[in-house]
């Protein structure tokens, strides 16, 4: 930083005398519960102002990651229309009509006060907050759960509400952390790990590999329900797997599960593809991108083939 540069913060009523902040009025005392200089919104509003543009340099004047700094902010708008809806729905219970709602809200019109009543739009705003609520049942069912990369198309949602939900979570104490393991079948390699743990969890853990749970749900509506999906044999007789070594386009298809068509306990259901971990012989693990490969790739008995 050059010795010109000044970075204004704030300061939040902890830091000067009670109730008091960094700007004219007192903390909370606006019109609504979310219209005060603590709120991520407006700090970022506010840094907008003072020039500061990309997201990357605002991240860091949070002293986040770009990644945490998106779900922190997708999450402060998600609480903001919460209490928005709350307010809009507390006041057409009052009896209220739209355009009166509108005008106490201030807003210039009522197409924004039907938006926040909207149950449809509501559910789709929450998507990250469904499926936060959906991997603690997992995490508190199974223990330390798998979030890695393709998790986000096995459950049916964007990678951006994953990282919300594990925004989410790590604020209430959970955590997320990251690795690598030596691959079976191709030991200069590494399978990278993303597991999201009960709070509490030490980093170590993460690398006894058996007790990391696959997610067993789906999702066919963007994140708004969540359902079982297929399920995969307690554990599969190796004479079923071919693996697909270098010499023979290995490389090319790196960690790709190929699956036979039409066989009952490897079906994708309704899907076309999905991160997998499938148990062989009881003692080791596949794990990768499933999907349906050709008929003619497959030698007689092989129902799985991976790379």
């Amino acid at each position: 930083m050059n010795n010109d540069e000044l970075y204004h913060y704030g300061v939040g009523a902890e830091d000067g005398a009670p109730g008091r902040g960094s700007g004219r009025y007192p903390l909370g005392s606006g019109k609504q519960p979310h219209q005060h200089p603590d709120n991520i919104l407006e700090r970022v509003a506010a840094l907008k102002s003072q020039g500061m543009t990309s997201e990357k340099e605002i991240a860091y004047a949070f002293g986040m990651k770009t990644t945490d700094f998106r779900a922190a902010k997708a999450m402060a708008k998600e609480e903001q229309r919460s209490a928005e809806r709350s307010r809009a729905v507390e006041l057409r219970d009052r009896g209220l009509s739209l355009k009166a709602i509108a005008a106490e809200m201030g807003y210039s019109n009522d197409s924004s006060v039907r938006a926040l009543l909207n149950e449809d739009v509501a559910r789709r705003q929450s998507l990250a907050r469904t499926t936060a609520e959906m991997l603690k049942k997992e995490i508190d069912e199974h223990g330390m759960t798998d979030v890695g990369k393709g998790v986000e198309k096995q459950l049916g949602v964007s990678k951006e509400k994953l990282n919300e939900a594990l925004y989410m979570l790590r604020q209430e104490g959970y955590e997320v952390y990251g690795g690598g393991i030596q691959q079976a079948t191709n030991p200069n390699r590494q399978t990278i790990l993303k597991v999201v743990c009960p709070p509490g969890t030490q980093h170590k853990e993460i690398y006894d590999y058996d007790k990391i749970h696959t997610i067993g749900v789906t999702s066919q509506d963007g994140g708004e329900t969540f359902e079982p999906k297929f399920v995969y044999p307690k554990s599969m007789d190796s004479k079923r797997l071919k693996v697909r070594y270098a010499e023979e386009g290995g490389i090319e298809k790196d960690g790709l599960v190929e699956l036979r068509r039409g066989v009952d306990d490897i079906s994708l259901g309704n899907s076309t593809y999905a991160q997998v971990r499938i148990l062989v012989d009881n003692t080791h693990y596949i794990k990768g991108m499933a999907v349906y490969g050709d008929d003619k790739d497959f030698p007689k008995g092989v129902d799985v083939i991976f790379a």
